[in-house]
């Protein structure tokens, strides 16, 4: 099993996690060369905020525009699957999540009447008359063991068929441990790609490409602590800190006269409580 790792320099504090640019390109360019061979488990992980689930939407973009189908690959969220304890429900955990798959990509009831095995093959034979050479499955970190295990039964049996189809799981570290502790289903991932901390000049152009008004402030001395400020109060996640950006620029525009590093960190403190309450819920 192949890792991909970015070069280890000098790293920004832990909790500051958001994607570096190049990076991605790196993943995308060899997850997307890796589906030219034949039926496969690729897995993504990494913390919170560095970009997983972007990636994953551009790589199904690429490979849709590289077929000229929108049916070359498809997306499903996990998330919220694993609510079957135990082991007299395992299998109904299995059940549930082609029913899942099943839904997204065939909407049929077929998956009530046949079995686990029987679901795989209608999965694989649907995926090779729609030209389907792709499925994620993020947020795969929800999945039970037994999920798991379902997953590899479908490229499984893609391979016996002859049918290139590759899943994607995408997950936080959560994931990795899972894996680790199903061999059955680690020793069928062929390529697994890691999404580690990224550096301060990697933070500092998402910021300065999504809030041009802070492009007068970057050689100041207050950049390099302002960034950090306002990464650390976004959580680290890539989502908020593009939403504090696209505050500050409708800020900028009202009021020219502010002073832009300043009135992101202010966005930044209002919107951490919001962040806070909402997870909280």
């Amino acid at each position: 099993m192949t890792q991909v790792h970015a070069p280890v320099r000098s790293r920004i504090p832990a909790h500051v996690q958001v994607q570096r640019p190049a990076h991605l390109k790196q993943i995308l360019d060899e997850t997307e060369r890796a589906l030219e061979h034949a039926a496969q488990l690729i897995v993504w992980t990494g913390p919170v905020g560095r970009g997983k689930t972007l990636a994953a939407h551009l790589l199904i973009e690429r490979v849709c525009a590289r077929d000229d189908t929108k049916h070359a690959a498809r997306y499903l969220l996990a998330a919220g699957s694993d609510q079957h304890k135990g082991t007299a429900r395992q299998a109904a955990g299995a059940r549930l999540l082609y029913t899942e798959i099943l839904g997204a990509i065939i909407s049929t009831t077929r998956a009530r009447e046949v079995g686990v095995q029987g679901m795989a093959r209608d999965i694989v034979n649907y995926c090779r008359a729609d030209g389907t050479r792709l499925v994620v499955v993020d947020e795969a970190g929800a999945l039970s063991a037994e999920q798991l295990r379902g997953i590899a039964m479908i490229t499984d049996c893609a391979r016996d068929e002859g049918v290139p189809l590759t899943v994607l799981l995408v997950g936080m570290d959560g994931l990795a441990h899972k894996l680790a502790g199903t061999p059955q289903v680690r020793r069928r991932v062929k390529r697994s790609f890691l999404f580690p901390d990224w550096l301060v000049a990697d933070v500092a152009r998402f910021v300065l490409a999504h809030a041009p008004s802070l492009r007068a402030s970057r050689h100041t001395p207050d950049f390099g602590p302002a960034i950090h400020k306002l990464v650390a109060l976004a959580g680290g996640e890539l989502s908020r800190l593009e939403t504090v950006c696209q505050m500050l620029e409708d800020s900028v525009r009202e009021d020219p006269n502010q002073a832009p590093l300043m009135t992101a960190v202010l966005l930044a403190s209002e919107l951490k409580q919001e962040w806070e309450d909402v997870a909280a819920i």
